[in-house]
């Protein structure tokens, strides 16, 4: 089993070797994903092996629960490389019901190039007017459970920060690609190192996430954070070698 940060509650990061599953669950909780049409494809860059493809009309990946009850502290954390400029759900701790109360969804849309973090039934949001098309891209939303705030880091870098933001229920389980049953706009697109924490995520570890997909052990643990491998710096000695 993959050594983590601590707390992850779910951990998606595809691998094809020794005949593991590609949507099992690194993270020891056994929150194995069950996948609904996407593909694995290989990709080196910024530190992967390799990465979910999704079609942009009805791939996702669903996990049917994550735990119980609502979580006054959260986090989530991916790395994005969208086909397109395009509106939609990354990720949806809505999961497998059509109630909208207690979800926290990860989403893109396009008019402005916008990504946010929506906590439901009252929007706490977080964005950054950034395109994640063809570009890989380490996003994270981390909620403290003493003052309710939402923070979203793009690359590490806290960009936005929300105020008074909803808690979030992991009984419902999650999807990934889409919104809830199917329902909101599909993406398209590759997705890696897929993590859901029930604690909040420190300024260092958020940084440690971003420094490279499927990073692995705690800040200063057995992977050190390196400041010359950011996911920037991967890309352009990975060109100058090829």
């Amino acid at each position: 089993m993959a050594t983590g940060l601590g707390g992850e509650q779910l951990w998606l990061s595809p691998t094809v070797a020794n005949n593991v599953n590609p949507y099992d669950d690194q993270s020891g909780q056994g929150n194995n994903g069950t996948n609904n049409g996407s593909t694995v494809v290989s990709d080196i860059s910024s530190g992967g092996t390799y990465a979910f493809d999704f079609d942009g009309v009805n791939d996702h990946i669903s996990c049917s629960t994550l735990g119980t009850g609502s979580k006054d502290a959260f986090a989530m954390s991916m790395w994005v490389n969208a086909d397109v400029s395009q509106t939609a759900y990354l990720l949806s701790l809505q999961g497998t019901t059509t109630s909208a109360n207690n979800s926290a969804d990860a989403y893109m849309t396009t008019s402005p190039n916008r990504i946010a973090c929506w906590v439901r039934p009252n929007a706490g949001i977080s964005y950054q007017t950034q395109s994640l098309a063809s570009v890989w891209t380490h996003l994270a939303f981390s909620r403290d459970a003493g003052s309710g705030t939402i923070k979203y880091y793009v690359n590490g870098v806290n960009t936005v920060s929300s105020s008074n933001s909803d808690l979030a229920s992991f009984a419902n389980g999650l999807n990934v690609g889409v919104y809830g049953n199917g329902f909101g706009g599909p993406y398209e697109g590759l997705m890696d190192d897929i993590r859901i924490y029930d604690r909040t995520l420190t300024q260092a570890e958020i940084i440690h996430l971003a420094t490279s997909r499927g990073v692995l052990g705690p800040p200063g643990g057995a992977t050190h954070y390196n400041p010359f491998k950011t996911h920037a710096f991967t890309n352009n000695f990975q060109q100058r070698l090829r």
